[in-house]
């Protein structure tokens, strides 16, 4: 099959015809022995709490320097086997007539068209466990299989790509000891947000997903239980909270390559904060600001309602040094 008249939805197809056949691992043996000659990998991990602006910053990454990712195409039809579906995209490559603006738009964390970043929580799963909560139950590697998978598909796809790889899952707040094991030159950027937008935005996710007072969203610490026992408009600046905290305490490290930097600085000086980026992560921007897309930016919102205010009072008399 010359895979130059394919189409997207001809990929798809293609993949559940082989999903079953031993050509699927003839793929993946050939793939991984032309690609296997590669550097020590130095992935780019975004570590954020739930609703912190972490797509968008996912996003600006991605374009800025032009980095590699898990697209939604890789995640749907490709996640056990992350470099298949890579070098099908490699090959694609200026046969998509999906636009390229589409990809950053974004939408609860879930980006537009198969070429748009994921979060990879299927790629993710073939890695680490996957359950509550997430800072005892999905910390760990899987085993050590699973482990050595995970860094011989990421630097086969810097081999295949000359790209590092940057990825963004609110998960791996607590696993960044075991992806600097793993990978002793990643670097790590954790992305910060006002503690009341933040809270007021996963409280709203929680609306989005059902009744608030029982959904929870996104990754949970290891006292959620206990969390949940609060008040909802609590509960959602509880887990903001400890998420946080638990970053702040693996990335005191000295070994640990880590940059902090804020969403509302992100939104109100991009530049400023980019080229911060740029220094850390030692990759050059490829995009003009002046052209950048306006699609990309969210103005920073303020509320009235009920819950806001709930909210904005429980922080403000708890936390008021992380309310900006």
């Amino acid at each position: 099959m010359d895979i130059r008249n394919l189409t997207l939805s001809s990929i798809k197809s293609f993949y559940k015809d082989i999903k079953t056949s031993r050509l699927q691992a003839e793929m993946l043996s050939r793939l991984e022995s032309a690609y296997s000659n590669y550097q020590e990998p130095s992935p780019i991990f975004i570590l954020a709490s739930p609703r912190t602006g972490s797509t968008l910053f996912y996003q600006m990454m991605i374009k800025y320097f032009s980095l590699d990712y898990f697209s939604n195409f890789i995640d749907h039809n490709f996640s056990k086997y992350p470099l298949i579906g890579a070098q099908l995209q490699k090959e694609f490559a200026g046969f998509s007539i999906e636009d390229d603006n589409e990809r950053f738009i974004n939408s609860y964390g879930t980006t537009n068209g198969d070429m748009g970043p994921s979060e990879a929580t299927k790629v993710f799963a073939n890695w680490f466990f996957h359950s509550h909560p997430s800072e005892i139950e999905s910390a760990h590697f899987i085993s050590d299989e699973a482990k050595n998978h995970m860094v011989k598909t990421i630097g086969n796809l810097y081999g295949l790509t000359q790209k590092h790889l940057v990825s963004k899952n609110a998960w791996n707040c607590f696993r960044v000891e075991g992806l600097m094991e793993a990978f002793p030159q990643a670097r790590f950027i954790w992305l910060r947000r006002d503690i009341i937008s933040s809270s007021y935005s996963t409280l709203l996710a929680r609306m989005k997903s059902g009744d608030p007072t029982v959904v929870w969203n996104s990754c949970s610490p290891r006292n959620m239980q206990e969390i949940k026992k609060l008040p909802y408009w609590e509960q959602v600046v509880e887990q903001q909270i400890w998420t946080n905290q638990r970053v702040n305490e693996s990335l005191d490290n000295p070994k640990i390559l880590s940059l902090e930097i804020w969403y509302e600085d992100l939104i109100f000086d991009p530049k400023k904060t980019m080229d911060k980026v740029s220094r850390f992560i030692q990759e050059d921007i490829h995009i003009d600001y002046i052209q950048q897309n306006t699609n990309m930016f969210q103005k920073v919102r303020k509320y009235d309602d009920r819950d806001y205010l709930k909210i904005r009072q429980y922080c403000e008399a708890n936390y008021a040094k992380l309310c900006r």
